[in-house]
């Protein structure tokens, strides 16, 4: 019994330890938000969807509003449970 309680609570702590899919989107949202900011390019992120691909992959779609129209793109993400890195195509 005892050693079910433990294997229980190390699971929660490693699930606690990385990111649900809407927290991982919405950080990487914001992320992309502040680099178009920094560059001032003047594009807004509309909206991003995230799907888990395999391991530490996920791949999505970014909707955006430029100052000549609306735009969507693929996004790649990598996100390792502490870190992310992404790239807009």
């Amino acid at each position: 019994m005892k050693k079910l309680f433990y294997i229980t609570l190390l699971l929660l702590i490693f699930q606690g330890c990385s990111l649900g899919i809407n927290q991982l989107t919405s950080e990487v949202q914001q992320d992309i938000q502040n680099t178009y900011n920094q560059e001032q390019l003047g594009i807004t992120v509309k909206s991003l969807v995230l799907t888990h691909e395999e391991g530490n992959y996920y791949a999505g779609v970014l909707e955006t509003s430029e100052p000549d129209g609306e735009y969507v793109y693929n996004v790649e993400v990598i996100y390792d449970g502490n870190s992310f890195i992404w790239e807009v195509y």
